[in-house]
């Protein structure tokens, strides 16, 4: 069962939300064998983010934790199109990069905006 958790330290409405929810559970085929039927999606808004010591301007965290393992190029993909759905619903199209951080089989996707 993957579950993906947001943070994000902006409000996020229940459209907002619908969205995520709906472009997560697509974004999760990415990985092989993984799929929208088992996917757990949790979002907090109005974090308490910072960024360099910086939390005045949007921010979003995302970590992804998986049963099992994927290939590299899958996880890449699935970065690279969270980081996307990230920027475009809740970070209102700025420019963002994003980062991926793993610690003790879990991965965390960073979205800052710049």
């Amino acid at each position: 069962m993957p579950y993906l958790r947001t943070k994000v330290n902006t409000p996020v409405n229940e459209e907002k939300t619908a969205t995520l929810r709906r472009l997560f559970g697509e974004a999760i085929s990415i990985l092989p064998g993984k799929s929208e039927r088992w996917l757990m999606v949790d979002i907090e808004d109005n974090a308490s983010l910072s960024l360099a010591g910086d939390g005045s301007r949007p921010l979003a965290m995302l970590e992804v934790e998986l049963f099992g393992k994927s290939t590299p190029e899958a996880y890449r993909a699935l970065t690279a199109r969270l980081t996307e759905i990230v920027g475009e619903v809740l970070l209102c199209g700025h420019t963002h990069r994003g980062g991926v951080v793993e610690a003790n089989g879990r991965r965390v996707i960073f979205c800052p905006s710049i």
